[in-house]
């Protein structure tokens, strides 16, 4: 296993056993809101810290949450339309 890996995993296991924390995945791929949906995809494309995406997050400059969607849902949205709308 590598350093990092080792270290996301004994994160995970200061979470007591049969508790989300013990079988969630930290790593989360955010968007920022005011980037296209064009520039969404480009950074999903090259992301290679992820696994698997299924929901997108948009988040605001302090990481707020700010609106979520179905990865698949953007494909179908116009380019120039913002992440937050």
């Amino acid at each position: 296993m590598r350093k990092k890996e080792g270290a996301d995993v004994g994160n995970l296991l200061e979470y007591e056993e049969q508790t989300a924390g013990r079988i969630m995945n930290p790593n989360v791929f955010a968007l920022s809101e005011d980037m296209t949906v064009a520039e969404a995809i480009a950074a999903l494309q090259a992301s290679r810290d992820v696994e698997m995406v299924f929901y997108l997050y948009v988040v605001d400059e302090r990481r707020h949450l700010v609106a979520s969607c179905r990865c698949g849902a953007c494909c179908s949205w116009h380019p120039t339309r913002r992440s937050s709308g």
